[in-house]
């Protein structure tokens, strides 16, 4: 493309507009609210600074992954930005980034792409149903079934992550796009979650009650 200037050149203006024509500020905040407030209360950065030896570590460690997850989300970014001019099929979809390394890349970086991509997906998936098995079985059937050997519990484990997964498995066949799925995820819960960790870190506000209307409430 000539360069990074060249490259920065060829960003059309209007696709740098924080509201897109017809939209409007409340629209847009709302979009952005929904992953940026989601994060918030995701597994991955929850199991971080709940595993750090200090608060001061947590609080570093944040920062930190904050910066990092800024840099390194600002790659796709500017390709997305530079789409119209980049020598490649338009019209992909979810698809640009993967049509875009296969035009660009020789064969074999172009797998270990592939690969690098699929083994980020099922990283963050095998997380996911890993935290739900584990929060199912140690907060609901523990306490449903207290008297269950740690062989049960095993089991129940198991076939909670299996029921979650095909949950998951229909939820992604049914979706239309990966900004749509994202969007399911981030929003599915978050909502009450959200606002029971903020009235549980700044509040003395309600009670067990509270926080389980509030989580009923975020799944509608």
């Amino acid at each position: 493309m000539g360069g990074p200037q060249a490259a920065l050149a060829s960003i059309d203006p209007e696709r740098l507009r924080f509201v897109s024509p017809g939209e409007s500020w409340i629209e847009r905040i709302d979009v952005w609210m929904i992953p940026v407030l989601g994060s918030l209360v995701a597994q991955e950065p929850i199991a971080r600074f709940l595993g750090a030896k200090s608060p001061a570590t947590a609080r570093k460690g944040g920062i930190l992954a904050a910066l990092l997850y800024l840099a390194v989300g600002f790659i796709p970014l500017a390709f997305g930005l530079m789409a119209p001019a980049l020598p490649v099929l338009h019209g992909e979809g979810d698809l640009f980034l993967p049509t875009l390394a296969r035009e660009l890349l020789p064969a074999g970086l172009f797998v270990i792409f592939a690969g690098a991509l699929f083994s980020a997906v099922l990283s963050t998936v095998d997380s996911a149903l890993l935290a739900i098995s584990g929060l199912a079985t140690e907060n609901l059937y523990r306490r449903v079934r207290p008297a269950s050997d740690a062989r049960e519990r095993l089991i129940a484990a198991r076939t909670i992550t299996a029921l979650a997964g095909l949950s998951a498995l229909v939820i992604a066949l049914s979706g239309e796009s990966i900004y749509g799925l994202v969007e399911i995820a981030s929003s599915f819960g978050s909502a009450g979650i959200l606002v029971c960790v903020l009235a549980g870190l700044y509040t003395r506000f309600g009670g067990q009650l509270s926080a389980f209307a509030a989580i009923l409430s975020g799944l509608v």
